[in-house]
């Protein structure tokens, strides 16, 4: 469960990350 919840917050910032360069 750990490595998913990394997995899921490293997936999230990346998105967050992503929208922020387009915005």
């Amino acid at each position: 469960q750990a490595l998913d919840s990394a997995a899921e917050m490293r997936a999230l910032a990346r998105r967050q990350e992503s929208d922020t360069t387009q915005g």
